[in-house]
């Protein structure tokens, strides 16, 4: 409480009235000793406060205006202010007398214990939020990276089934080209057959001299030659062209487990992550 003196000073008909004397009553917590202290001091700045007034008071200044003064209220200012009530009981200030250690210094450290409880809880939200956003920005990222893999997935396996077909179209066509290129053979053998009887005619109608008889022996070796190797190169090519797919295959199939393999291991990366960054409370 703060006592302002001088704010009225007036007699009724009967000699009795307002002696000047008020109260401002303020929070009953530390806070409002604070504010009430700092009035107090105030008044006692400007000259104005309990020795002034008790001194060498002046009750106007300058102009007429009523000087105020003020001071911490004491127990004997308020015995005062209750005694000049006219005995109205609705009138009198009721009050208590309490420690300064328990209203002023106690509060004062009790609120700066809840402060710096504040500014730790303040801080600890400020991590939370900004793990949050961390967390929530990478969560955008691996999910914009996994469905650009899933894509790619898409692609290569569709790639992969394109190139699979043009592969087994394209040995489909050798196959194809072979056989028809067997058959021309074996046409061919006939027809060579055929040729190599009218030649035999022909070499037993030809003269017997040793050197004609020599050569057409030669071509007919030089013939069943080509024939042989032909065989062989139509056999070796099938073999490799098989031998080829095969490794395409392997392989696809190898870059196939790899690949699943790498979004295995993504996987339990991403849920070593959100664990890390999830809040367990």
């Amino acid at each position: 409480m703060v006592i302002i003196m001088n704010t009225w000073l007036e007699q009724d008909e009967s000699d009795k009235g307002h002696r000047g004397m008020s109260i401002l009553i303020f929070e009953n917590s530390a806070m409002g000793y604070v504010v009430a202290k700092y009035l107090h001091n105030h008044f006692r700045e400007q000259g104005t406060d309990r020795d002034a007034w008790d001194q060498c008071r002046v009750l106007f200044c300058p102009g007429g205006i009523r000087q105020l003064y003020g001071y911490m209220a004491e127990k004997r200012d308020l015995d005062i202010f209750n005694q000049h009530c006219h005995g109205k009981s609705k009138s009198r200030l009721k009050f208590e007398l309490r420690s300064y250690q328990e209203m002023v210094v106690d509060q004062m450290k009790q609120m700066n214990e809840d402060n710096q409880e504040l500014i730790m809880i303040k801080e600890r939200v400020a991590k939370w939020q900004r793990q949050f956003n961390a967390l929530k920005q990478s969560f955008g990222l691996v999910s914009e990276k996994l469905r650009k893999t899933s894509e790619e997935s898409h692609i290569v396996q569709q790639r992969s089934k394109i190139h699979h077909d043009q592969n087994k179209e394209e040995v489909d066509f050798q196959d194809q080209f072979w056989k028809d290129q067997i058959q021309i053979i074996a046409k061919g053998d006939s027809s060579e057959k055929i040729q190599q009887e009218e030649k035999e005619k022909v070499k037993s109608s030809l003269s017997t001299n040793a050197g004609r008889r020599h050569r057409v022996d030669e071509m007919a070796k030089f013939i069943k030659c080509q024939e042989k190797e032909m065989e062989e190169f139509v056999a070796e090519s099938e073999k490799l062209i098989k031998l080829h797919e095969d490794k395409i295959i392997a392989l696809k199939q190898k870059y196939l487990e790899e690949e699943i393999q790498l979004e295995k291991e993504f996987d339990a990366e991403l849920d070593q992550l959100m664990d890390k960054y999830t809040p367990h409370s």
